[in-house]
């Protein structure tokens, strides 16, 4: 059906949980699969896809499921272009980004939201170039990076008005993957470099501020429950770490995986992971049950430059 899946998560209830899929023709679709309760797994046999097209309901495969209405022609052919997409809190509708034609001759990345059960999909920017949205904890704003030729900069919808302010500005750096500590500070990755730097911004005073780690490059990072993870080069392959938002110390690794960890989403009911996991297939959806007491991972050289 797929041949990669990577990029989960998990709605604010628990009972839904979306990721990223890449089909034979290499396109991307998000799918989304459900339960009844937390205490049930996830059937992804059942997913069925909001984003994209998938094959399925005869042995030949030749059943296509096609693109929502409101998504033109571009916006099908583009759908690979899908890089993050991000809960609603009523865990009733997901945002996620998108390039489409801003004009006959350019082409932009917007914000887009798709509501999983009417699947009916509505446009939330118009040619900003908008990348990888994250929902604040009240539902009202969307961080995201705003990726243009002349630099990167952190800005913010609000949801309602659609109307856009930019929070940080970064012309000698790429920014990446904002997500919300509170309503008023939010994590990005700054990279410059071969370095990749957790920050966090206050949206208030437009104030920065780096996060001490030992990590040459930390990215994904996914706040639950006064608890920030993320993705971590620590020991010179990708994996899973925790600090608490309390005193942003005392790294903890809960993943010792040899071929690296991407992204991921935290399952609060089950205190377990599921993760896009390099594997010999590709990229690979994985449940992961962090090991407690976890010794310092060892040392692994890159074997191509940084990786």
């Amino acid at each position: 059906r797929w041949i990669e899946a990577h990029s989960p998560q998990i709605s604010p209830d628990e009972l839904k949980l979306s990721f990223i899929v890449r089909y034979p023709d290499l396109r991307k679709g998000i799918m989304l699969v459900e339960r009844k309760s937390k205490t049930e797994d996830f059937n992804f046999k059942k997913a069925r896809p909001l984003i994209g097209e998938i094959l399925t309901g005869t042995d030949s495969g030749d059943s296509p499921i096609p693109m929502p209405q409101q998504h033109n022609f571009f916006d099908s052919r583009l759908a690979n272009t899908i890089q993050r997409l991000h809960w609603l809190p009523n865990s009733e509708a997901i945002v996620y980004d998108l390039i489409s034609p801003a004009s006959a001759f350019e082409m932009r990345s917007d914000l887009w939201m798709i509501h999983i059960y009417s699947r009916k999909a509505k446009k939330l920017t118009k040619g900003i170039s908008a990348r990888e949205p994250a929902v604040s904890p009240n539902g009202e704003h969307i961080a995201f990076i705003r990726a243009l030729p002349t630099g990167h900069s952190l800005a913010m919808i609000h949801l309602k008005t659609t109307k856009y302010e930019l929070l940080l500005s970064a012309k000698e750096a790429d920014l990446h993957w904002p997500e919300w500590i509170d309503q008023n500070r939010i994590f990005v990755t700054v990279k410059n470099g071969s370095k990749e730097i957790l920050n966090i911004v206050d949206i208030r005073t437009k104030n920065i501020m780096p996060v001490s780690l030992p990590c040459p490059r930390a990215r994904f990072t996914e706040v639950r429950q006064n608890i920030a993870r993320f993705s971590c080069d620590q020991n010179g392959v990708w994996n899973i770490y925790e600090i608490s938002l309390d005193s942003l110390s005392q790294l903890k690794p809960l993943t010792h995986i040899f071929t690296g960890v991407n992204n991921f989403t935290a399952l609060l009911s089950s205190s377990s992971l599921i993760a896009s996991i390099f594997t010999e297939n590709g990229v690979e959806l994985g449940l992961i049950s962090p090991q407690n007491n976890l010794p310092t991972l060892p040392q692994i050289n890159p074997l191509f430059a940084d990786d």
